[in-house]
C-alpha cells in the first residue's frame, strides 16, 4: 500500500525539510539534517521516479525504495525534538555570520594554521611521489594519456605499498586539504598583493596534491568546500546564488575531465549529451543504483553482519568482506582489478543487519553525528569558516561510503578534532563570539 504513495511521500518530506531550513537557517549545520537534505537531492528521486529494466530482477527492491523514502520523516523529528543540539548549530551559525563584517580575516591564527597544513601538504605529496613516480601517477596520465586514466589510478592505487602513505594521503586529501583551501581562498586580498600571490601558489600545490591519484571528486570537493565557506558567511538565503554557481562549476570540472578522457575511446564529438547524460545519471541515478545492486547481493548471500565492517571483522575474528569490491566485481566481472561500488552508509548498513535493522541502526548513526558541532565551539572567525566547511564536505561523504570509513578517513571524525585542537580555550560568554545574529535568527530568513 505505501509502495504506491511513494512519489507523495518524497515530495511531502522535501517541502518539510524544505520549509524547515527555510524557518530555522541554522538547522541546515546540524549534521543530520545537512545529510538529509544531499539525500533528497542525489539518492531520493531516483529512489521515488526512476524505475530502470534492470530493477525488474531485483527482489526487494520496493521495500528498499519505501525505506529511503521514509529515512527524512525520523530525522527530522529528531531534529525538531532536541532544541539544546540546535542551539550549538545556531551559535556556529552566528559566527560565521559575524566573520564576513570583519574587515581582515586572514590573522596571526589563520596564517599560522595554513602554514602547518602546507608543510603537511608537502611532506604528504614527498612520501606518496617517492612510492609512485609522477609519471606513474593518474594525474599525469590524465594530462598526457587521458584514454589510460582508470588504469594509471588503478596502478596509483596498487603501487603504494606502505599502508602509512596511503593513510596520509587519503587523510590530507578528505580533512586537510578542504581547510587549506577555504584559508588560502579567503585570505586573498587586493591590498596585499605579494601575500596573494604566496597563497595563490599554495593554492595550486594543494589542487596538485590532490589530484595526483587522478580522480575527479576530490577537486570538485575542494571548490565546494569553498561555496559552503560563503554560504556561512554570507547566509544560506543570501549566499546560495553564489554556492550555485561553485557547484555548476565543480560539475563543468567534472564533465571537462569527462570529455578529456572519452575523447580519446570514442573521438571527438559534437554531441554533449552523449557526455552530460551520463554525468547526470551519475549524480542523480547511480547513488541510489548502488544501494540496490548492494542489496541484490545480501539477498543472495544473506546479511552479512560485522564481516562488511573491518574494525568489527576484526574483533568478531571474522573474514572481513569489501562489499563495495564483491559487487563491483559482481557487476563487472572483467572490469578493473581494484574497481568498487561505493554505496551510501544506509544500504551498507541495510546488507550487514537486515532491511529494517539496518535502517535503525543508520538513524542512530546519523543522530549521533550532531553531538559533533560541540567540538566547533572553541573555533572563531575564518578558522570556524574553514573547519566547518570541511566538516560539510566529509558529511557528503556518507552519501557513498560505509559508516566507519567516512568516519576515519573520510574527514569526519578527524576534522572536528583538528578544529577543536586547533582553537584557543575560550568561553562562549568572552569576546570573539558574536550573538547579535544569533538571536534574530529564529523565524526570519538569512
Amino acid at each position: 500500500m505505501l509502495e504506491s504513495l511513494i512519489p507523495w511521500l518524497y515530495v511531502l518530506s522535501l517541502f518539510a525539510c524544505a520549509m524547515t531550513i527555510v524557518l530555522r537557517p541554522s538547522l541546515m549545520l546540524r549534521p543530520s539534517m545537512f545529510f538529509v537534505m544531499v539525500m533528497l537531492v542525489i539518492i531520493n528521486i531516483a529512489a521515488a521516479f526512476v524505475d530502470k529494466t534492470t530493477y525488474s530482477t531485483m527482489p526487494g527492491i520496493d521495500q528498499l525504495r519505501l525505506t529511503t523514502i521514509l529515512f527524512p520523516f525520523p530525522v527530522l523529528a529528531w531534529v525538531l525534538a532536541t532544541p539544546f543540539l540546535s542551539s550549538t548549530t545556531a551559535s556556529i551559525y552566528g559566527e560565521c555570520r559575524g566573520t564576513a563584517s570583519t574587515a581582515f580575516r586572514f590573522q596571526r591564527r589563520e596564517a599560522w594554521i595554513a602554514a602547518i597544513f602546507t608543510i603537511v601538504a608537502l611532506f604528504v605529496a614527498a612520501g606518496y611521489l617517492v612510492t609512485v613516480p609522477l609519471g606513474q601517477t593518474g594525474l599525469w596520465a590524465l594530462l598526457s594519456d587521458p584514454a589510460n586514466t582508470a588504469q594509471a589510478r588503478e596502478m596509483s592505487v596498487k603501487g603504494v605499498s606502505n599502508p602509512l602513505v596511503t593513510y596520509a594521503y587519503t587523510f590530507f586529501r578528505a580533512s586537510f586539504a578542504p581547510v587549506l583551501i577555504v584559508l588560502l581562498v579567503y585570505g586573498l586580498s587586493w591590498r596585499m598583493p605579494f601575500r596573494s600571490i604566496l597563497l595563490l601558489g599554495t593554492i595550486l600545490l594543494c589542487i596538485v596534491i590532490v589530484a595526483l591519484e587522478g580522480a575527479r571528486m576530490p577537486i570538485a570537493m575542494l571548490l565546494l568546500a569553498v561555496g559552503f565557506a560563503w554560504l556561512l558567511l554570507r547566509g544560506i538565503s543570501r549566499g546560495s546564488i553564489v554556492f550555485a554557481a561553485v557547484v555548476a562549476c565543480s560539475l563543468a570540472i567534472i564533465l571537462s575531465l569527462t570529455l578529456l578522457r572519452e575523447s580519446e575511446h570514442r573521438g571527438p564529438s559534437r554531441d554533449l549529451s552523449m557526455y552530460t547524460e551520463p554525468l547526470v545519471d551519475r549524480a542523480f541515478v547511480v547513488p541510489f543504483e548502488t544501494g540496490a545492486r548492494s542489496m541484490f547481493y545480501s539477498y543472495d548471500h544473506g546479511s552479512t553482519g560485522t564481516r562488511t565492517t573491518r574494525p568489527a571483522a576484526v574483533v568478531a575474528n571474522e573474514e572481513y568482506i569489501n562489499l563495495p569490491l564483491t559487487v563491483y566485481r559482481r557487476h563487472y566481472p572483467f572490469g578493473l582489478e581494484y574497481g568498487s561500488i561505493n554505496t551510501c552508509f544506509l544500504f551498507d548498513l541495510q546488507v550487514s543487519a537486515g532491511l529494517w535493522g539496518g535502517w535503525w541502526l543508520s538513524l542512530v548513526g546519523l543522530c549521533l553525528l550532531d553531538l559533533l558541532p560541540y567540538l566547533f565551539l572553541r573555533a572563531r572567525g575564518l578558522v570556524l569558516v574553514a573547519f566547518y566547511s570541511a566538516f560539510l564536505c566529509s558529511l557528503l561523504v556518507l552519501s557513498f561510503s560505509a559508516y566507519t570509513t567516512s568516519l576515519l578517513s573520510g574527514g569526519l571524525l578527524l576534522i572536528p578534532l583538528l578544529a577543536r585542537a586547533s582553537s584557543p580555550v575560550e568561553t562562549r560568554g568572552e569576546p570573539g563570539r558574536s550573538t547579535s545574529i544569533v538571536s534574530d535568527e529564529v523565524g526570519c530568513v538569512r
